[in-house]
C-alpha cells in the first residue's frame, strides 16, 4: 500500500485528492488542512449573479473524508 500526503485543500490539493480517490488502487491518502472546510470561490460570481445556491461554495472536509475514504487531519503546517 502506497502512502500519499496532501498538504492543503486549495485547488491543487483538492484536484489531486479527487483524482487519487478515483484511482482504484491500494492508496493510503491523508489530507492536512488548517480549516475544516474547503472553498471553491470560482463559483462566487454564479452565486451572486445567477442565483446558484451558496452551498456549492464550500465542502466539509470531515464528511468528505468519510465519503471518499481518505484521512483528514486538521492542523496548521509550517515551512
Amino acid at each position: 500500500m502506497k502512502k500519499i500526503l496532501i498538504i492543503g485543500a486549495g485547488f491543487a490539493g483538492m484536484s489531486a485528492l479527487s483524482k487519487l480517490c478515483a484511482y482504484k488502487k491500494d492508496l493510503d491518502i491523508t489530507l492536512i488542512e488548517q480549516s475544516k472546510k474547503a472553498s471553491f470561490l470560482p463559483l462566487l460570481p454564479d452565486v451572486l449573479g445567477r442565483g446558484l445556491d451558496s452551498v456549492y461554495l464550500s465542502v466539509d472536509l470531515e464528511s468528505l473524508s468519510r465519503n471518499m475514504n481518505f484521512k483528514f487531519i486538521r492542523a496548521k503546517t509550517e515551512k
